[in-house]
């Protein structure tokens, strides 16, 4: 599903949206910055902000990976109606947010975030 409108989502209720297991559950595969206890199955979402993805394809990732990569474990989030529109717009917010910062160790090759939620022709590695 296309994003609509601006964004007008909320980093902070995305945050809390990403780590409740009763809804987004997203640390259950990813690390993402703030959380603990994350999976390893999905990419690491740490500096996801960095990727250089914007809102609408952030968006389109969220709401069904499956359009993107039909092989993705990652569950259909917005066509299973797991999280509403604006939970969803606050949890890309919340990954958009997620940005190398000054002084940050970066790694000398650093991989795509969603690296298993590939995109064609945006680092289409897959972490198995």
């Amino acid at each position: 599903k296309a994003l609509e409108g601006p964004l007008n989502g909320n980093a902070g209720k995305g945050k809390q949206i990403a780590f409740a297991r009763d809804r987004g559950n997203c640390l259950a595969c990813h690390v993402m910055p703030g959380g603990s206890q994350p999976g390893s199955r999905g990419p690491d979402l740490s500096h996801y902000g960095s990727s250089g993805r914007n809102e609408a394809e952030t968006y389109a990732m969220v709401y069904d990976t499956r359009t993107i990569n039909p092989e993705t474990l990652m569950p259909p989030i917005g066509t299973n109606d797991i999280l509403t529109d604006q939970e969803l717009r606050d949890v890309v917010a919340f990954l958009l947010s997620s940005k190398w910062e000054a002084g940050d160790d970066r790694p000398q090759v650093h991989h795509a975030a969603f690296g298993a939620h590939a995109v064609p022709g945006r680092g289409q590695q897959r972490h198995r």
